[in-house]
């Protein structure tokens, strides 16, 4: 018992010191000088990561569901080797896939027992509060802690799955307290300019009412306080309200469309690598809808390596056929989530946690290339994981003892790793 309280206590520390350096970036160093990909944060939250959930596996992952990803691993090099910018392209495709895949692995390993996701969301409340307060008495600024207001909206709205997993437990504390930090962190994203987080809820509330998680009267209640924070927010930040010409936040969303198609025809198959520049593939582009001159649109299109999308930004990174197979590998392990999720076979806390997570990451993802962040595709694919490898109510098993791991007796055969405990 003694070495698997000490084996708990080390994965534990480990796992959360992961979670903390993926919300804080602390420690924080440069691996390659000039280099905008976090390549740090990457290996701070992969190699603890898979360490960890490799030693916890209970049996190997089946071939069936390595492969794929061992496929879209090599993909994504190939990609990165015929680009015209091989380096950036292969440092930003590394912070792409391995926090995902470390996420993924870390929950099949970890968090299939009820106690230990207890404890995971009681770290994410911890990185919640940390993240959310430090910004409210430092400065709620985008550029607080090197993040642009929609990578700390996408980084808080996954970890406010902690703050909602503790709400959706019994006492009125809990509850209440889960209202306040849920709140705070709307106030630091409201102040920080996140018209995303502003808007999301006449998104997210027809699509409860529509899966019966919602009543219509509370959510004619839901619109009616959205409509009212959504005006004090036009009215507080009034170039945020979206027009139709020369605007860049709209042009620069909606031509990707038309863009994406012309880069795709040229480089369809490998894509032109994630960090590569697209002016050359857009020579002969011609903005579709009017909102812009072709130069005005060039001159954004020079500025931002990547669209303001990630499905288009895959798209033209990594072309279409391992695009694909990146959402068929997401999409079915959401869906399976979402399908056990609508037979009640998760319970209500994790189910309400990681659904509101989940969904209004996948909603970003429209309107920011987020995974391309370590720290958000470390913590929507641990989430995704989670919810996708859930099992209900089982019992973890320990160690066998010492005596029968040395003769050999039918324990040491069928040792499990150990399973974190509940802790009080």
């Amino acid at each position: 018992m003694r070495l698997l309280d000490h084996n708990t206590a080390c994965a534990k520390a480990l796992l959360a010191a992961a979670c903390l350096h993926a919300t804080f970036f602390i420690p924080y160093a440069v691996f390659v000088p000039g280099e905008r990909t976090n390549l740090f944060t990457t290996l701070a939250v992969t190699l603890p990561a898979l360490w960890l959930a490799i030693g916890y596996l209970r049996r190997p992952l089946p071939w069936r569901t390595l492969a794929p990803w061992l496929l879209l691993g090599a993909g994504l090099a190939a990609s990165a080797f015929a680009s015209s910018d091989q380096l950036p392209s292969t440092f930003r495709a590394l912070a792409f896939f391995c926090p995902a895949v470390a996420g993924l692995v870390c929950a099949h390993g970890l968090f299939q027992r009820p106690e230990s996701r207890v404890f995971l969301f009681h770290v994410l409340t911890a990185c919640f509060t940390g993240l959310t307060f430090s910004h409210l008495i430092f400065g709620a600024l985008p550029s607080f802690m090197g993040l642009h207001h929609h990578a700390l909206a996408g980084t808080l709205v996954l970890l406010s799955a902690g703050p909602i997993h503790m709400g959706g437990q019994e006492g009125r504390f809990r509850r209440a307290a889960a209202v306040c930090l849920l709140v705070a962190g709307g106030v630091v994203c409201f102040i920080a300019g996140s018209r995303f987080v502003i808007l999301l809820p006449f998104v997210l509330i027809p699509v409860y009412v529509a899966f019966q998680s919602l009543s219509v009267r509370r959510a004619a209640l839901a619109i009616l306080a959205s409509v009212v924070v959504a005006g004090v927010f036009f009215v507080v930040f009034p170039g945020k309200i979206p027009r139709a010409v020369n605007y860049e936040s709209t042009f620069y969303r909606v031509e990707a469309f038309p863009a994406t198609w012309a880069i795709v025809k040229q480089q369809g198959l490998l894509g032109v690598g994630i960090r590569t520049p697209r002016r050359s593939f857009l020579e002969s582009f011609e903005p579709v809808f009017g909102m812009v001159s072709r130069d005005g649109f060039l001159e954004v299109v020079d500025r931002n390596v990547t669209w303001d999308n990630q499905y288009l930004s895959l798209l033209c990174g990594i072309g279409v056929p391992l695009s694909l197979l990146y959402f068929l590998l997401i999409g079915r392990l959401l869906g399976g989530y979402l399908r056990r999720a609508w037979r009640q076979e998760i319970d209500h806390a994790t189910e309400r946690a990681i659904t509101f997570a989940l969904l209004a990451s996948v909603i970003h993802f429209a309107v920011h290339d987020g995974l391309f962040y370590p720290q958000i595709s470390w913590f929507f694919n641990l989430l995704l994981g989670v919810g996708a490898y859930y099992l209900p109510g089982a019992v973890p098993r320990s160690l066998p003892s010492k005596h029968t791991v040395e003769t050999g007796g039918p324990s040491a055969q069928h040792m499990d790793a150990p399973q974190f405990r509940a802790s009080n």
